[in-house]
This record gives C-alpha cells, structure tokens and sequence, in this order.
C-alpha cells in the first residue's frame, strides 16, 4: 500500500510462496509486478511487459525481481466497470504470462534472469524462447471453464454458454494463413541475409520489396497489400 508509482491509476503488487501472517515478512517474497494497465497521454501506446530490476543473488541475500506489465486496456467510464473485448483479456493473459516469468525467477546470477532487449543489462532468456510462457498461459483464455469464471455482463452474468462455445471455436479461425505468414517471413529474412540484390527466387529476380510479396503470395495464397512493406516495421 505505501509503494511509490509513478501515477494514480498504477498499482504494485507483492508476490509470496505463501500467505503471510505478516506483511511485515519478507522471507517468503518471491517478487513485485506493476499494473500500468491504462491509457493516457504520452504514454507508450503499445502492450509490454517491462524489466525492472533481475532476480540475482548478492552475498547471502537474495534481490527479488521486479517488472512493470504497460497495457492500454479499455478504461472505466464514469465509475462503471471497463467491459473488455475478448482480444484485450486474450493479450492481458499473454503479458502476464511475461509478469509470472519474471517473478517466479529465482536465477542466482542477473544474466539469467528474465529479461529482453529493451533493458540496458546483458542477460535474459533467448528471444525465441522470450513467448512461450506467455503463449503458455493465453490457452487458458480459451478454456470454457475459465471463460465461465472471468466473463460477467453488466447484469453480473457470465456469458452464455452459446457464446463461449462460439469464441472457443473461432480460436483457430485463418490459423493456415497465420503459420503460412510466420513460414513465409522465415524464408524471407533468410534469404535477404544471405546475399544481396537481386534475389533470385523461383527462377525470377526480385529486390528487397517485391521478394516479400512473391513469397507471401507463393506460401499464403494471399497477395500482399499494394505499396506496403510490413518488413519495415517488422519487429515482434
């Protein structure tokens, strides 16, 4: 209750292997997570879960890790409790699952802590492993019995079971053109760092720009959007 924040609508939140009898007992603590779950102003408008402080021993003592989860959910209006659509919970289920692995990290050395490369510390698990925890816990958004206990309507109802049965089923909806995408942006950005223009491909030549649509065309059956070039922009 007496942390500091950086603004009114942040909490911070204690994490134990145990119900403490005290909250004056730090034995137990495992680690600390803010909620910075809303937009506002300046803020960074993206969804992120961002290092604090490692997991790391020093000396006989033990430095508890700490990580701030940056959302930008739908915000509470005029007192009424924020009615999330479906995609936010999915996303709040995925960077928390960033927050549960940065907590429960108990590493004794700070370069196997949890972390990833918007920190200035070397360190942190490897970036294709980086997701998987979090993928891990977006399955339970699709699990109808937590869809059960989460969901409630403005009357305080859960959702009907119609409409669970519909989400959970929608869940794998262009999933072929999804995994077709990622294999496509696979080929691509092995192919670009492999030599240099023209890119030969399929016994044409193409440079920079058209090779990505003839390999997103070729691998997803889906022509790409004339005049973009989401390769730009690709980052996550």
């Amino acid at each position: 209750e007496d942390s500091d924040v950086w603004h009114i609508d942040v909490e911070c939140y204690v994490v134990r292997s145990k119900k403490s009898a005290s909250t004056s007992d730090s034995s137990d603590i495992l680690g600390y997570f803010y909620l910075d779950l809303f937009p506002r102003p300046g803020k960074y408008s993206h969804q992120c879960v961002y290092p604090l402080r490692p997991s790391y021993h020093c000396g006989d003592s033990r430095v508890r890790p700490a990580c701030a989860n940056i959302g930008n959910l739908t915000p509470n209006k005029e007192g009424k409790p924020s009615m999330l659509p479906f995609s936010q919970v999915v996303t709040f289920f995925h960077e928390f699952g960033h927050v549960m692995h940065c907590v429960l990290t108990k590493s004794k050395h700070s370069i196997q802590a949890w972390a990833w490369s918007a920190v200035p510390w070397p360190g942190g698990v490897e970036q294709d492993f980086l997701e998987v925890p979090s993928m891990m816990l977006e399955n339970f958004v699709w699990q109808p019995e937590i869809l059960r206990r989460l969901s409630k309507s403005k009357e305080g109802f859960p959702l009907p079971e119609a409409t669970i049965d519909a989400l959970c089923r929608s869940r794998f909806v262009m999933d072929s053109y999804s995994t077709t995408k990622y294999l496509s942006m696979s080929l691509y950005d092995i192919k670009v760092h492999s030599g240099s223009e023209p890119f030969l491909y399929k016994g044409n030549e193409y440079d920079a720009v058209s090779l990505y649509d003839a390999m997103v065309t070729n691998n997803t059956g889906v022509a790409s959007i004339p005049g973009a070039f989401p390769v730009a922009s690709w980052f996550h």
